[in-house]
């Protein structure tokens, strides 16, 4: 691991992020992730074991009569042929019994199954187990690479292609089998290419050659392909009914050419295979973190369209909010406050007298329900007499700004299942229910200034009320005795110069105290309702973070 950290392979960092595909295809990404996990096994064994026999791998689409090169390359029918149908389903690896257990443990420990099977025990060619890594064991010394046949990678079925593809990582020389009726197919041309690019040995055979075929035709083509005459190209004539014998002979300047690749050439190869092993696990580190800063942008796209439409609901709400405007409320508030202070005017008593006797006949009659049930009536009443119509507005519009920015896409199907929008009805509960803890704040507030108004209040009080008291006594002598103290008293006579003028101001304060802290709550008791909106929304979309 210190060796890929030196040539600055951070594969580690990707092996737990999982995207949900907001911008990149899941599959897709998973895809790039487990190749990278292959190719770095693949390099970790390698490097482990410099002196393991060269893995020589024999791929080419459906038909091109690669089994049957396989087959001839070790002299043995080990491989199904057939020129009807793909005979390969899953790899066949031809490996010297010493090196098996090596193989098993080490190079393939990334594959799920294995069977091994020794060559003295086959009784008929071996067509491959899908998902399987069949390993012939054998003590022919003169093959001392290990020879791969490999599924079509043409092949209808994708896990059949998956399964070549792991087998190209794997090898260290690649031999590539066309013919000439498959020799223009898109998928084994593009393979070539990118086994150009990844610096892979090359060993092409273009096989079922007919008399008629123009060397001119054929040279072309493989120009076109990238393959020079400096490389290793070899071509087979097509034979009628061919025998193992026939085959191997054929392939003769073939072998003499692999074989003489690996006696010189081992160690140069398997060097060279591993310094472009650990590019391409770079490159693949590179398109993950593509993929992922792609997936990262979709995401924080979509964070930033949530919060957006929160904050423009939110302030097209503020804008039309305030503590509701209801008289009876106001009165309310302003009774409750005016009864706690005028426990403390010098000059409270004999207006309560007053203001008791007049208005006993009112209350008998039922026309003035008892102060206190009046004031808790009102105070008790602040949920019912809110407007939803602001909350709803702004509730829609953040709803409909959500629906138009997610349009599309595993998000929106998501929205959809999940239904994560608040209804009318849900929001008038839940926003009733904040507001009855705003009335539970109002009823403590009143309780603790029914307690006792704090020492320097007092003070301030009772020096407001004693200079007005001296302006009472003013005011009778000017007037020449014409108004008594109690007419004095009366609200409604010279309210703003008696001592209940003093007592209104500290009821003002306190009113503008608790109106403050009133608004901030019911503000706060509204806005709960559209942040409970917003984190269903934001909930769902932590699902889709990259991690």
């Amino acid at each position: 691991m210190a060796n890929f950290e030196r040539k600055g392979i951070k594969i580690n960092s990707f092996l737990d992020i999982n995207i949900a595909g907001l911008s990149i295809d899941p599959e897709e990404f998973k895809g790039v992730k487990e190749m990278a996990l292959k190719m770095r096994s693949i390099i970790e064994f390698k490097e482990a074991h410099p002196s393991f026999p060269l893995m020589v791998v024999v791929m080419g689409g459906t038909g091109t009569g690669k089994s049957t090169i396989f087959n001839g390359l070790i002299n043995y029918e080990t491989s199904l042929t057939s020129v009807e149908r793909p005979a390969t389903s899953g790899g066949i690896f031809y490996c010297p019994e010493k090196h098996v257990p090596i193989l098993q443990d080490k190079a393939l420990s990334w594959w799920e199954k294995i069977r091994i099977i020794e060559q003295d025990q086959m009784d008929k060619p071996l067509q491959g187990e899908k998902g399987t890594v069949t390993i012939i064991s054998h003590c022919d010394p003169k093959v001392k690479f290990i020879v791969i046949d490999s599924p079509d990678m043409d092949s209808l079925l994708e896990e059949n292609r998956q399964t070549a593809l792991d087998l190209y990582m794997l090898g260290d020389l690649v031999v590539f089998v066309s013919s000439m009726e498959k020799y223009a197919d898109d998928r084994p041309v593009s393979l070539i290419k990118q086994a150009k690019l990844d610096k892979k040995e090359i060993v092409f055979v273009l096989n079922k050659v007919t008399s008629e075929a123009e060397p001119e035709e054929i040279g072309r083509q493989l120009r076109d392909w990238g393959l020079t005459h400096t490389e290793g190209i070899f071509t087979l004539k097509r034979i009628h009914s061919p025998s193992l014998n026939t085959i191997s002979s054929e392939l003769l300047p073939f072998k003499a050419h692999l074989f003489g690749q690996v006696d010189t050439r081992d160690g140069k190869v398997r060097a060279r295979e591993v310094s472009a092993a650990h590019k391409r696990l770079k490159n693949l580190e590179k398109g993950m973190e593509e993929m992922l800063s792609v997936e990262r942008e979709a995401y924080n796209e979509h964070i930033a369209t949530l919060n957006k439409a929160f904050s423009d609901a939110w302030g097209q709400l503020n804008h039309s909010l305030s503590v509701p405007k209801d008289p009876a409320l106001k009165k309310a508030l302003k009774s409750r406050i005016k009864e706690v202070y005028q426990q403390y005017d010098i000059l409270a008593g004999p207006r309560r007298i007053l203001s008791s006797i007049i208005k006993i006949p009112l209350r008998v009659a039922g026309i003035i329900p008892p102060s206190e049930k009046r004031m808790e009536q009102g105070l008790k009443t602040l949920h019912k007499k809110v407007d939803l119509g602001p909350l709803l507005s702004a509730l829609t519009k953040y709803q409909l700004y959500v629906a138009q920015g997610i349009k599309g896409g595993p998000l929106n199907q998501a929205f959809s299942e999940d239904r994560p929008e608040m209804g009318r009805d849900e929001a008038k509960t839940l926003l009733e229910a904040n507001l009855k803890g705003v009335e539970r704040w109002l009823n403590e507030r009143f309780q603790t200034l029914k307690k006792g108004i704090p020492r320097h209040k007092r003070v301030g009080m009772y020096s407001l009320s004693m200079a007005w008291g001296i302006l009472i006594v003013g005011i009778e002598s000017v007037t020449m005795g014409g108004l008594s103290i109690l007419e004095l008293a009366i609200d409604a006579t010279l309210a703003p110069f008696i001592t209940g003028g003093a007592m209104e101001i500290f009821i003002l304060n306190e009113l503008k105290t608790i109106a403050r802290g009133l608004n901030e709550r019911y503000m706060d008791a509204v806005k709960i309702v559209l942040m409970a909106q917003h984190k269903r929304y934001s909930d769902l979309l932590e699902d889709f973070e990259p991690k």
